[in-house]
């Protein structure tokens, strides 16, 4: 059965790649075998977006030396980002806290309370500060805003807030927020972390990463922003940090069952 994958980068000298696979299944117990081919000059080149369901209405490799583009069907393309080669996969974004990203309003990006949503990313915080605004929304009288606070995560849904325990320290760290139409909440590599009894404000305008209006800039690096238009569970977030984090026994690697003949005899594979 072929399953979707997206190429996020390929270095051929190094023998090298960032490959997104589609699974149909995860099970809880046993193992999953898939089978990877390459290295056939007919081959057609068959990377699609539906590798992310329909759910996710944005994600962002942040490629090197590549505008922050939307790499789903989705279109949602970012504001340029300063880039880094090496983050928690492939490349990154680099922020130095005197500007964010802008993330744009449409459509497919509007929060809905009803259906629910979830912001997710990899980051790394290099200077902590008293304020450091990862991602900021606000639309009227309503606004949605988390980030770290002396390394602290920390979330403020419109004039409520809360902040999680102890830091998270300068080793990559996955956060996620969850919103639905009761509850929102902040996710430290797949765990709670802080949240409050207000449902996810109703947002349709622009979002910025990495920095707020009253100069709350982040110093670090961010990797695979994702967004989705439903509350993810738990155990989905417990499922990207395992498959995800760097050195997770999530995934091991058989011998190829044919050297490639480009001087390596092993693919690097990140789901």
């Amino acid at each position: 059965t072929p399953l979707d994958f997206q190429i996020e980068s390929f270095d051929p000298t190094l023998g090298l790649a960032m490959i997104w696979v589609a699974l149909p299944e995860l099970p809880a117990g046993g193992e999953r075998q898939i089978w990877m081919y390459y290295g056939a000059p007919e081959a057609q080149r068959a990377s699609s977006p539906r590798v992310f369901d329909p759910q996710f209405h944005a994600v962002y490799h942040f490629g090197a030396g590549a505008p922050a583009d939307d790499a789903t069907a989705y279109g949602n393309d970012a504001s340029p980002v300063r880039s880094t080669a090496a983050a928690a996969i492939g490349a990154g974004a680099v922020f130095d806290g005197s500007q964010g990203v802008t993330l744009p309003a449409s459509a497919s990006t509007a929060f809905n309370p009803a259906n629910g949503a979830t912001i997710e990313a990899w980051v790394r915080e290099t200077t902590p500060s008293a304020r450091a605004v990862l991602y900021a929304r606000r639309d009227g009288a309503g606004a949605l805003v988390f980030g770290l606070e002396n390394g602290a995560p920390f979330l403020e849904v419109g004039d409520q807030r809360a902040t999680g325990a102890g830091s998270i320290g300068a080793e990559w760290t996955h956060l996620a927020l969850v919103g639905d139409g009761s509850r929102t909440a902040l996710y430290v590599d797949g765990e709670l972390a802080a949240g409050v009894d207000a449902p996810l404000p109703a947002l349709t305008g622009t979002a910025t990463l990495g920095a707020d209006a009253d100069g709350s800039g982040f110093v670090g690096e961010l990797d695979e922003l994702r967004l989705s238009a439903v509350a993810r569970s738990p155990a989905y977030l417990k499922a990207q940090v395992a498959s995800q984090r760097s050195g997770s026994n999530l995934v091991a690697f058989g011998a190829d069952e044919k050297p490639s003949g480009h001087g390596f005899g092993y693919f690097g594979l990140i789901f």
